[in-house]
């Protein structure tokens, strides 16, 4: 299952109104400080603050069950998303939350049933749309509604680069690799500061055989993102594929310095070691190589442990 967070685009709701007090604001002006600090368990308790001061506001009880939900708590997010639905039956990202849950517990009719209420109440805004491609039609297999939905989200904001670049995920995965770039090569066009839209784009190249242009692209991946591990995966993936070992082995080794406990580097690193134990005619180098690699492939079996 896609990790829920990769592509949750939602937006945090903070209300603004003058119809409640300036002490509630300030409580859930605190609540989205910590938020989007990572700090949960606090915000949880600066916006459970402002619901004391007010128990019938609606966009409270909606970020209250944002932030529940990234605690893993999902049985409270699900309470809480209903109850700010229940105070104000017009807020569409809170059934648009409610369709996540219920698609990540397998409710798939209730899941559907939140999404087109989102899409309902709010048919303008293409992230309902893209939203309910990637979280439930494309779970369920319904390839064409997703598709469906790709472009309208495309259609309804042509200059979101997540839009294109998620419908090139998807147009390749369908084996449509030429279209996915064109729409890769949009994403990029529209922001080119996103990391992942060369290392989606670098993969599909790399798959078509172009080799040296997917190259280009892991290497600006690698330059934007110094600390994203998965462009170093990605790029190490290549080198190894282009017998390019040693290159190959400093990518992984820079992935383990960024995350120790990534199973996928250490496996990568020891097969680079074991191409390398294989070239080399120097019998103690040879050694060396084959330690290294056992040492990884030992350390990747601690982490399963």
């Amino acid at each position: 299952m896609m990790k829920r967070c990769l592509f949750l685009i939602f937006t945090l709701l903070l209300a603004v109104t003058n119809a409640f007090t300036e002490t509630v604001d300030d409580y859930l002006d605190i609540g989205k400080k910590y938020f989007y600090e990572s700090n949960f368990h606090e915000a949880r308790a600066a916006v459970l603050e402002a619901i004391r001061l007010d128990p019938n506001y609606a966009l409270a009880y909606f970020n209250l069950g944002v932030v529940c939900y990234y605690l893993s708590d999902i049985s409270s997010a699900l309470e809480y998303f209903s109850r700010a639905i229940e105070l104000d039956n017009t807020l569409a990202e809170a059934y648009a939350w409610r369709g996540v849950i219920f698609a990540e517990t397998n409710n798939h009719a209730s899941a559907l049933e939140n999404y087109n209420m989102a899409v309902h109440l709010e048919p303008e805004n293409d992230k309902h749309f893209l939203n309910r491609a990637l979280f439930f039609y494309l779970s369920v297999g319904a390839f064409t509604q997703a598709h469906s939905d790709f472009n309208k989200a495309i259609e309804l904001n042509p200059l979101f680069f997540e839009n294109f670049q998620q419908r090139g995920v998807f147009l390749d995965q369908q084996g449509l690799s030429e279209q996915a770039l064109d729409d890769l090569n949009e994403a990029i066009n529209l922001n080119s500061e996103i990391v992942k839209n060369f290392t989606i784009r670098g993969t599909i190249l790399f798959n078509l055989g172009r080799f040296e242009e997917a190259m280009k692209d892991f290497d600006a991946a690698v330059r934007l993102g110094s600390n994203d591990i998965w462009s170093y995966l990605q790029r190490g993936i290549a080198n190894v594929l282009l017998e390019r070992h040693c290159e190959a082995i400093m990518d992984f080794t820079e992935a383990i310095r960024i995350d120790p406990n990534n199973r996928d580097a250490y496996i990568n690193r020891s097969v680079a070691y074991g191409h390398l134990a294989n070239l080399v005619t120097d019998p103690m180098q040879r050694v060396d190589y084959m330690q290294r690699a056992q040492e990884d492939e030992k350390a990747a079996e601690r982490l399963v442990n």
